[in-house]
């Protein structure tokens, strides 16, 4: 349950704690290539967005947005091997369902 007061909100732990977080073992090379991957892809995510937003040609900017759209994909496709998702449970998290 979360609760609004004086503008915040307060998370209590007994709910918080039923999120499913996955943390990587960097000791297994599965793990360490798959957050490896994950890390270049939002950096360049963090190098193609900026360009994306101040390019003015629509030609360069449409070869941006591809490129930001497929980086994104990539990530997806990352987290949801990450989180062993179906691909029904994909589906939904994608608003395919």
């Amino acid at each position: 349950m979360i609760q609004k007061r004086a503008g915040f909100f307060r998370y209590f732990t007994q709910f918080i704690e039923k999120i499913p977080i996955v943390v990587p073992d960097l000791s297994k090379p599965a793990d360490k290539s798959r957050h490896d991957k994950l890390v270049m892809l939002v950096d360049k995510l963090l190098v193609l967005m900026p360009k994306l937003r101040t390019v003015t040609l629509a030609a360069e900017k449409a070869v941006l947005q591809n490129a930001v759209t497929a980086t994104d994909q990539q990530i997806d496709q990352l987290v949801y091997e990450l989180y062993n998702l179906t691909p029904e449970e994909i589906a939904l998290v994608e608003g395919a369902a």
